[in-house]
């Protein structure tokens, strides 16, 4: 069991299920802010 599987992951299928888009970067801290199409990790939204 782990936070990813049990919150993470079910919290971005909510809104998938809505139509919108989301950026599952698994379970390992991400290193790369382009994969989640921002420049970097200080823009919080894009």
């Amino acid at each position: 069991m782990s936070e990813y599987t049990e919150v993470e992951q079910p919290f971005l299928q909510q809104p998938a299920t809505l139509g919108w888009e989301t950026i599952d970067q698994g379970a390992e801290i991400p290193s790369d802010p382009g994969k989640s199409l921002r420049l970097s990790f200080r823009q919080w939204l894009s």
